[in-house]
């Protein structure tokens, strides 16, 4: 037999990179990725469309032309464990860019200008999200850093201010993430409960559930790969990522007051997050149009 396969780590994202990689079994010549784009965003949309097309073409020079050598995905800080030197969501990954904002930013725009004619499509609804969900969470470095530098220079008023910008910017991408079913903490957590035969055993698939998307497991090994997922999923951002960020925000808070504060025990708190049973919403809310547009207007206008 000879064809092609695939064994991800991670899937359900990126269709893009899966649409070319299947088709590869029937090509014996290498790819011209610009024509290849250009016709992947008609059919993807069903219909020509010239912005969005030159969106398509944006992401292929950017998100989609990663270094050789990075393993994995740039991380998102907002789904990193709590620190004044955050470097990545997962110990052994990144956070730094390789492209330029403000190109990302750019596709997003021409992207959302296509709305009139493709927003009806699923797939337009969604790739409209996933970009979003990317521009809001590289925009958070840069509020990380102000944050940083304002907890550097004793400023209690900015580290208050930077903080609240932070904290808001994690809700807003909960907001954004709670539009679209692919990105939604409650439809996992359902999916494993169903899987269980009875109450025990429900109960033990929603924990295995909550802690391979965080600790991954018990004692030093939730240290080696915590984090090891960090879904950018509604209900991770507000339920998770988002309390565990306030406290940190709260301890050094205290510390620049000259108040007595002990360190936040994330260990404890995650591997205790992970036998919680809050429910989470399992159904998408809101409308994907009007929420990347406020978030357009907010951020990157």
């Amino acid at each position: 037999m000879t064809g092609i396969g695939g064994m991800m780590e991670g899937n359900m994202c990126n269709p893009v990179v899966y649409d070319l990689l299947y088709e590869m079994g029937w090509r014996t010549k290498p790819v011209e990725l610009t024509n290849w784009i250009e016709r992947y965003t008609t059919y993807r949309y069903g219909t020509v469309s010239e912005n969005a097309i030159d969106a398509w073409k944006i992401l292929l020079n950017t998100v989609y032309n990663g270094p050789a050598r990075q393993e994995g995905t740039t991380e998102s800080i907002l789904c990193a464990r709590p620190g004044l030197q955050v470097k990545s969501a997962f110990k052994y990954g990144t956070s730094k860019l390789y492209y330029c904002q403000d190109s990302l930013v750019l596709a997003l725009k021409m992207l959302l200008s296509a709305s009139d004619s493709l927003s009806h499509l699923e797939t337009y609804r969604y790739d409209l999200v996933d970009v979003a969900r990317q521009c809001l969470a590289n925009h958070s470095q840069q509020v990380y850093k102000e944050w940083v530098n304002a907890f550097n220079d004793k400023n209690i008023e900015m580290y208050e201010k930077h903080s609240a910008a932070f904290l808001k910017l994690i809700n807003e991408q909960d907001s954004l993430l709670a539009t679209r079913p692919e990105f939604l903490l409650g439809k996992w957590i359902a999916k494993a409960r169903e899987m269980g035969t009875s109450p025990a055993e429900k109960d033990l698939f929603e924990w295995n559930a909550r802690m391979i998307i965080t600790t991954w497991a018990h004692g030093s090994v939730a240290h080696e790969l915590n984090d090891y997922a960090h879904r950018e999923w509604s209900g991770m951002l507000k339920g998770y990522y988002l309390p565990r960020w306030q406290m940190y925000f709260d301890y050094l808070g205290q510390k620049l007051q000259g108040n007595q504060a002990t360190e936040p025990d994330f260990i404890k708190w995650e591997t205790n997050w992970a036998y919680q049973k809050e429910s989470f919403q399992a159904l998408p809310q809101g409308n994907e149009i009007n929420m990347v547009k406020h978030l357009a207007n907010t951020y990157f206008n």
